[in-house]
């Protein structure tokens, strides 16, 4: 998929996900659900690429964008990938083995909140999260973590995008 994208921007895009594999545990991930996806989904067109045993659901609240992402998913042909007009806030999360959720969905704490109340507990939840400069463009919960939630592990930040990943995790309810 890489090799396909004809733009800097595109690839760096597309490499900036390649660590979210060794952050979710690729055997238990039977449903990966992306929150955000965009126009163009490339999140999930990754864990399509890199998962080949995974079903990808990728959201976006913007009709628009939704329309440009279905094409884009119809155009690679996949039954196991599948796009659709739903916000994050509202999504319920219950068949999720992980979630994904990027740099630009708006607002994260509530997103995240939707998680927390929908999805199972040890569904593996990575965002992508701005950091420095990037906190002018995209929303931020590194610093103000809702509850139930808490950081488990960081990667390497991405001077390209003013972005990284906070792998998230939350205790079972007593």
């Amino acid at each position: 998929m890489r090799s396909a994208l004809g733009s800097t921007f595109g690839r760096q895009t597309f490499d900036r996900l390649a660590e979210t594999v060794s952050l979710l545990d690729v055997e238990a991930c039977p449903r990966v659900v992306v929150v955000g996806c965009g126009a163009f989904p490339a999140a999930a067109l990754f864990f399509h690429e890199r998962l080949p045993n995974t079903k990808i659901r990728a959201l976006d609240a913007d009709r628009a964008a939704v329309e440009l992402a279905t094409q884009v998913a119809e155009r690679h042909g996949s039954e196991r990938l599948s796009v659709l007009w739903e916000d994050g806030m509202t999504h319920g999360y219950g068949d999720a083995s992980a979630v994904y959720v990027v740099n630009q969905v708006t607002p994260k704490a509530k997103v995240l909140a939707r998680i927390a109340a929908t999805a199972p507990v040890d569904a593996r939840v990575v965002v992508r999260d701005p950091f420095g400069m990037g906190r002018l463009c995209a929303d931020s919960v590194d610093c103000s973590m809702p509850e139930p939630w808490r950081v488990v592990a960081t990667d390497a930040v991405d001077p390209n995008f003013f972005s990284r990943h906070l792998v998230v995790a939350r205790d079972a309810a007593p």
